[in-house]
């Protein structure tokens, strides 16, 4: 059964990654495109607006970490189905809270390392790049 979990976790982790940097890829451009207003000024270049972007990308995932679990957590369970992976589970005689387990594994684990970034680490970047734009300005 451990092998079932891993496999369980290992697609619904790939899952929640890729669609976390679908998301992450679109916030950055938006966040890069808002700040073109401001680019020029002072001494506010393009190097300090790639910098501002960058030190407010861990906010931003910390933000909406949630919505891109779930996505993917969805997402990696609608390809298992899509392939029939679960109906061949399910007629192994592995239940549906054994499945639900394995995921849950994952997200767990994940929150506890998105909250830890988050309380620590995530503050000072905003806080740096908030600084870097204010000065530059």
């Amino acid at each position: 059964m451990k092998r079932l979990d891993r496999y369980i976790a290992q697609t619904v982790l790939s899952s929640m990654v890729l669609v976390t940097l679908m998301l992450a890829g679109l916030q950055i451009f938006m966040l890069f495109v808002s700040q073109l207003d401001d680019l020029g000024r002072a001494n506010f270049h393009l190097g300090q607006v790639i910098l501002y972007v960058l030190s407010q990308m861990p906010y931003q995932v910390y933000l909406f970490f949630p919505m891109a679990s779930l996505l993917g957590s969805l997402i990696g369970l609608g390809l298992l189905a899509n392939h029939r992976e679960l109906i061949v589970m399910r007629a192994a005689g592995v239940s549906i809270l054994r499945i639900t387990l394995a995921v849950l594994k994952v997200a767990m684990i994940l929150v506890l390392i998105v909250t830890a970034l988050g309380e620590s680490v995530v503050p000072k970047l905003a806080y740096w790049g908030h600084d870097l734009r204010l000065h530059a300005l």
